[in-house]
């Protein structure tokens, strides 16, 4: 288990009122340049070192109340970088919107999802990508090509990360408590890992509700991030959960009331970011499970961590993006 001795570190810039409510997403496009997303619909680009806003801003669009949370009126919920010149978004609206950088236009409408889409995963090859959405499904498309080539349903709820491992394999996580391992070219699921029965006295290595990120560490190893509190560690191949990073004890209190992670970010050799809606962000040794720093400011949910270099920004629910250098920053 953790410590919580860890040092407190306060961010180097904000940029106040990036978007209206939530920023909901943060995508790297260049190297000193970033995209935001947020649930005003928009997205925006900004300069890592200066912080000023790019002209250009693009327009996802909005939508009314998701019919299982009332979250009031939602925007982008994922952004994914195809190159210099192509963007994809997902969100509200249940497409996916390929934009081109240069001119700002709508190149593609990706279409065919019954609800939000919640998060893209493009495939090493850059010709095509996954998504996953509320209606349960995840869908496969080839980039440049508006009709969905097959969709994937084997989670009985929303699909709310995808990480690709290889050209034949991803991992799923969904609002079933479960991730699962696919393969891609048949669509069936070599395993599941944690709770899918929603019985979790059952699995008690597994998440005890939503799941709502996965990350890639290496070739054997995946970290995971549920709306109870907890970042697990598994392994790839046998399904073992290797051990459970929480921030406190929150299974006592009412679900709505718990603090999930929302994302997961492998900053270095060994080190993962977390971000969290106690308004923090922490960083681990995913090796040891030791917490060793923990970056506050944020006056609510954090809801988007990203790794620039050695820097660090996050978006939250106060409307703000906050840039950090935890590599400065003296460990104890």
């Amino acid at each position: 288990m953790a410590s919580f001795a860890a040092p407190i570190l306060d961010c180097e810039r904000t940029i106040e009122a990036a978007h209206w409510k939530r920023v909901r997403f943060l995508c790297k496009i260049t190297e000193t340049k970033y995209a935001s997303g947020g649930d005003d619909g928009l997205i925006k680009f900004w300069d890592l070192e200066t912080g000023a806003q790019d002209p250009m801003v693009l327009d996802h669009g909005q939508d009314g109340p998701h019919k299982n949370h009332d979250h009031g009126k939602g925007g982008v919920m994922c952004l994914c970088l195809i190159d210099e010149d192509n963007l994809l978004s997902g969100g509200v609206k249940n497409l996916i919107k390929h934009w081109d950088l240069k001119t700002g236009e709508v190149k593609f409408e990706y279409e065919g999802h019954d609800s939000w889409v919640m998060c893209i995963t493009l495939f090493p090859d850059k010709k095509s990508f996954l998504c996953g959405s509320c209606d349960r499904t995840i869908r496969h498309w080839t980039v440049g090509k508006e009709e969905c080539e097959r969709y994937m349903i084997k989670h009985t709820q929303g699909i709310y990360g995808i990480e690709i491992i290889d050209d034949n394999t991803f991992i799923s996580a969904s609002a079933d408590w479960s991730l699962k391992l696919w393969n891609f070219e048949d669509g069936t699921v070599l395993r599941t890992y944690g709770n899918e029965s929603w019985e979790p006295e059952e699995h008690e290595d597994g998440h005890k509700i939503w799941v709502w990120y996965c990350l890639l560490l290496d070739k054997d190893r995946f970290a995971s991030a549920g709306h109870d509190g907890m970042c697990k560690i598994w392994n790839i191949w046998t399904g073992e959960c290797l051990f459970t990073l929480q921030v406190a004890d929150h299974l006592k209190m009412k679900w709505n009331q718990r603090p999930p992670y929302r994302c997961l970010v492998k900053y270095q050799e060994g080190k993962l970011l977390s971000a969290c809606e106690d308004k923090t962000i922490k960083m681990w040794d995913y090796e040891t499970g030791e917490l060793e720093q923990t970056y506050a400011g944020h006056s609510q949910a954090v809801w988007t961590i990203l790794q620039m270099g050695d820097k660090v920004l996050s978006g939250s629910g106060d409307s703000t993006i906050k840039l950090w250098a935890p590599s400065t920053a003296e460990l104890e």
